[in-house]
């Protein structure tokens, strides 16, 4: 089968989970023997140049691509159609949400829809934001809708109830992070801590994990609070460490999956407070590099992280607070979650995605 993936997404996307996916799945399509493609005339994502550069029909212009790419949604957009009209493939799978339909209109087309994020939390977004719009588009053309998790299938129905027949439910895969030994270069080495990995602002709710935090003496009294990666503290951020007295407990960490890797295995723990998620790539991160989970209740964190986390409601500080303490200083506890997560995570391939997505496809060429 002749397979294209567009632009979307690396055009949007230096790194990230939805990059990532794609690229991944493009490799696993080619070790079974098919004819793969990414359309991606000008782009700077950093897993399509570094994993799968004789896949892709296009040009690397480096991480400065992302300072000027607004143009190049456009740009792309029209030349990846052309592309697409020239190689034509026997389908293409829109890596994001396109404004029109970027292949012949003979050749079925595939999305995934990773979460509904912009759709539960519109308040979040400025108005001027195109995402629920063009996502709804993308939805309405589409021959066939992946949903990563059964809870974003229920989203999608929730609002879009007359595509059911046209949705499948497959997991990500997951690949784990770098063995390097290479550590973060920060003032924590050394010292116990509690991780946080990612974005920390509106439903990341890291605010209910600050105060859970501060409110417990035995927390801040034993470990630091390490924030890995989102954006450096901001001035409000440090007045809110200053107002709960814990300015010289929490810490921002930056570094690539070599660092992240080591964050995670000598964390104490790892803790997820997010209101909502659409898969949660960090929860198989942590228990692959042998740290125990804590996470809220919401979304699709009990479907994927299944007995091998501690669960919390993630708007209940004291919940949050009594899950930290369990882990953190029952060594029992914590040895059960270590040992549960290495089974999890062992869940999730690449192969058995890829395998899956591959029926998805000959299901609908097979009715053209």
């Amino acid at each position: 089968m002749r397979i294209a993936f567009d632009h979307s997404i690396f055009t949007r996307q230096r790194y990230g989970g939805i990059s990532r996916y794609a690229v991944q799945l493009i490799l696993e399509m080619h070790k079974s023997g098919n004819t793969v493609a990414a359309l991606a005339p000008i782009h700077g994502n950093a897993y399509l140049h570094e994993k799968a550069p004789d896949f892709t029909k296009g040009i690397y212009a480096g991480p400065t691509f992302y300072k000027i790419k607004g143009p190049f949604i456009l740009i792309n957009g029209v030349w990846g159609t052309i592309q697409a009209l020239q190689w034509q493939p026997d389908i293409l799978h829109e890596t994001y949400f396109a404004p029109w339909r970027q292949a012949h209109s003979r050749t079925p087309v595939v999305i995934t829809v990773h979460d509904m994020t912009h759709e539960r939390f519109p308040w979040l977004f400025k108005k001027s934001d195109p995402s629920r719009r063009l996502k709804q588009r993308a939805i309405n053309r589409a021959d066939a809708i992946i949903c990563i998790s059964g809870s974003t299938r229920r989203d999608l129905l929730d609002l879009y109830p007359e595509v059911a027949h046209k949705v499948s439910v497959i997991p990500h895969g997951f690949q784990p992070l770098s063995q390097s030994t290479k550590e973060a270069n920060h003032a924590l080495r050394g010292m116990p801590y509690i991780l946080h990995v990612g974005a920390r602002g509106g439903y990341k709710n890291f605010s209910t994990l600050l105060k859970a935090y501060a409110l417990s003496e035995k927390l801040h009294g034993n470990f630091l609070l390490v924030a890995f990666g989102g954006e450096p503290f901001s001035k409000q951020d440090l007045e809110t460490f200053k107002r709960y007295r814990i300015t010289d407990r929490v810490i921002h960490v930056e570094g690539d999956d070599d660092v992240l890797a080591g964050m995670y295995r000598h964390a104490r723990a790892f803790v997820f407070p997010s209101l909502y998620e659409g898969f949660g790539f960090p929860l198989l991160e942590s228990m692959s590099l042998g740290c125990p989970v804590i996470c809220s209740n919401s979304s699709s964190f009990p479907e994927v992280a299944g007995d091998a986390a501690v669960y919390f409601s993630p708007e209940n500080t004291d919940e949050l607070k009594a899950a930290l303490e369990r882990v953190v200083f029952e060594d029992s506890l914590r040895r059960q979650l270590i040992q549960s997560g290495m089974v999890r995570y062992l869940q999730y391939r690449w192969e058995e995605c890829a395998r899956r997505t591959m029926d998805v496809y000959h299901s609908i060429t097979n009715k053209i």
